[in-house]
């Protein structure tokens, strides 16, 4: 409606998709470096297109996004010579992380 009070015809319909559901939680990670590398490459699989996110505790170690095979590869930053407790969340294009994946323990 105008200031005059002339009412336009309706608009076409908007449809719009509304995504609250968080991604499962990564799986299937591993190790795919030599034994005794400081910057271990972690592999696993996560929803497609996701940002996978690798944590030592609550320090983030690097990140990546899942192909469209599910998949995604991580190298690490740096890590000292001890053994770690790695986890990763998965965070979808509508900004909904998941819950942490099982740890994956390496030396």
């Amino acid at each position: 409606t105008d200031a005059a009070g002339n009412v336009s015809q309706l608009s076409s319909p908007l449809s719009i998709t509304i995504d609250a559901t968080a991604p499962d939680a990564p799986n299937s990670l591993a190790n795919s470096s030599a034994t005794n590398d400081s910057t271990p490459n972690i592999t696993g699989i996560a929803e497609a297109g996701s940002t996978v996110k690798l944590y030592n505790g609550t320090n983030l170690l690097g990140s990546a996004t899942a192909d469209d095979n599910d998949s995604f590869s991580i190298t690490s930053s740096a890590l000292n010579d001890g053994n770690y407790s790695l986890t990763a969340t998965a965070t979808d294009a509508a900004g909904n992380v998941s819950q942490l994946s099982s740890p994956l323990s390496i030396t």
